[in-house]
């Protein structure tokens, strides 16, 4: 500091120096400068009052300066500062308009998911009862005449929500579903030997009903006679009505008996070739349960179907037990 402040002395000193160089050049000044320096020498005090003037005024101009600098560096960082806060201001709204369409697309995302959820479980429900429904129709095909038989609803309804499925539903259900159906419209194709078999034994033992209901018919008929009124010729009739009663009646009981274990023997067949399908059905259940978001304990499920099965076959075996009891050994 204190050679800071002998610095501006010099300075001032030098300043006052220059003007009297510059003043003494003039004549009449050069007279009256010397007469002012030799006042000056003869007064010091006042010597040091200029110095000290020229001191202040140069600290004034240096404080006046630093103001300046202060004021130009508040200005510029303001300037920054302000530049900076346009800059995040502008990023937050940025970032504000961001956020708003990414929570408006995820609400439109999320709005369509729960559309779609409600299109598949829809879909889905019906499919299934669809499919389940064709191959309970299809177990009761042995029962149904195969001459009048049409199968037309049943595998068009299950066409039509398997397609339904193949529209809505993930590629691994729709592929699932697809396989199902096709396995139930082979399955009737593999059915129709057996069916047909059925078929002409039915009509078989129609026919030896029908012969055994004309025989007790004649029988009725020629039994109106009294026994001693009848004729030879009548007695014969009897005699031949009641032997064709007899024959038609063991063969129509023979055919039923073949008939019940033509039954038995497409109801095993239908639950052991179905048992893919089922298979599938679980497979077809899981996926559709994990496409509406649902749990599925796959372990339980299937051991659940194994345990239907196995107690399926035991009672295959106990009606297979119960036909020979009452009808005999299957020829």
């Amino acid at each position: 500091m204190k050679k800071f402040l002998l610095g501006l002395a010099s300075v001032g000193v030098l300043l006052i120096a220059a003007i009297y160089g510059v003043l003494s050049e003039f004549p009449a000044v050069r007279l009256k400068a010397a007469a002012v320096g030799r006042y000056l020498y003869q007064n010091p005090v006042i010597i040091g009052a200029l110095v000290g003037g020229v001191i202040a005024v140069t600290v004034a101009a240096m404080t006046l300066f630093g103001v300046w600098l202060t004021l130009r560096a508040a200005e510029a960082r303001m300037k920054v500062e302000l530049g900076h806060s346009a800059g995040q201001g502008s990023r937050e709204r940025d970032h504000r308009a961001t956020q708003a369409h990414i929570d408006r697309q995820h609400a439109a995302d999320e709005a369509q998911r729960e559309r779609l959820a409600a299109i598949r479980r829809e879909v889905y429900v019906k499919a299934i009862a669809e499919l389940v429904g064709v191959q309970l129709f299809i177990g009761s095909l042995p029962k149904q005449d195969i001459q009048t038989l049409d199968t037309s609803k049943a595998l068009g309804d299950m066409a039509t929500a398997v397609s339904r499925v193949a529209v809505v539903g993930e590629t691994g259900t729709a592929l699932i579903a697809r396989e199902i159906g096709a396995f139930y419209n082979a399955l009737i194709l593999r059915h129709l030997p057996r069916l047909m078999e059925l078929s002409a034994l039915r009509a078989a033992a129609k026919e030896a009903n029908e012969s055994f209901a004309k025989a007790r018919a004649d029988i009725a008929s020629l039994s109106e006679t009294a026994p001693a009124d009848r004729s030879p010729q009548q007695r014969a009739q009897l005699s031949e009505a009641h032997s064709a009663a007899v024959e038609h009646s063991t063969k129509a009981a023979a055919i039923m008996k073949s008939v019940a274990f033509a039954e038995l023997h497409f109801a095993e067949a239908h639950r052991a070739e179905t048992r893919p399908a089922i298979d599938r059905l679980d497979d077809l259940a899981i996926a559709v349960r994990a496409e509406l978001g649902l749990p599925s304990d796959v372990e339980s499920l299937r051991a659940q179907t194994d345990e239907i099965q196995r107690r399926l076959s035991l009672l295959f075996d106990d009606l297979r037990a119960q036909l020979v009891e009452m009808l005999g050994a299957e020829e």
